[in-house]
């Protein structure tokens, strides 16, 4: 489910114009960093204040 909302996500903003989705999450979230990793999105430097973060990923659109 998780792939497929990560898919929907990069659709919509490319109809909208969008060039890069990012996100951001904390380390403990293994499974989801995998999931981000395996989705494409390769990990960047701190780009927000969330405190809860640990990691910061981006995807480029196509």
């Amino acid at each position: 489910m998780g792939r497929r909302l990560l898919g929907w996500c990069a659709d919509w903003a490319r109809e909208r114009g969008a060039s890069r989705l990012v996100l951001d999450t904390h380390g403990a979230l293994t499974a989801a960093r995998a999931l981000y990793l395996s989705a494409g999105f390769v990990e960047v430097e701190r780009y927000n204040d969330n405190p809860h973060a640990q990691h910061w990923y981006a995807l480029t659109l196509a």
